[in-house]
């Protein structure tokens, strides 16, 4: 009778270790979705470098959450592209497609492309018209 009460109490004791660990693996899991969430809605609000602060804390934290890393990557080249840091986008999404893996996420990057050129096209566009008012107010 006593072998019995001490394995169920053994059983329950690795049932209860069990648990637990399910439980914080869901904890980090919600933490993952929750920054991510936050570094949205501060990209939403053109907080973009608060936004990036959260992303590199989630990338950085919780690699294991690849749903949430994969949207923080992304939502890190949109944050470049708000900031008119259109090198850093581009090369940002350039990494995602070298690296990634996952479908989407690869899709996603892909659909980024043209979006990017059509920033750096502007940025071109721009800087060609600076120089020119600049030409032009020198003479």
């Amino acid at each position: 009778m006593a072998f019995l009460s001490i394995f169920f109490f053994v059983f329950t004791i690795f049932k209860c270790l069990t648990l637990a660990t399910e439980l914080l693996k869901d904890q980090d899991q919600f933490a993952a979705k929750a920054i991510y969430l936050k570094a949205y809605a501060k990209s939403k609000l053109n907080e973009y470098t608060e936004s990036n602060e959260l992303i590199f804390t989630l990338i950085g934290d919780y690699a294991s959450f690849s749903e949430w890393t994969n949207k923080g990557y992304l939502l890190l080249v949109d944050n470049y592209l708000g900031l008119g840091e259109v090198l850093q986008a581009e090369a940002t999404n350039n990494s995602i497609l070298e690296n990634a893996s996952d479908k989407n996420l690869l899709s996603e990057a892909s659909s980024k492309k043209a979006v990017i050129e059509e920033a750096k096209n502007t940025l071109i566009l721009e800087s060609t018209d600076s120089l020119t008012t600049e030409k032009d107010s020198i003479k």
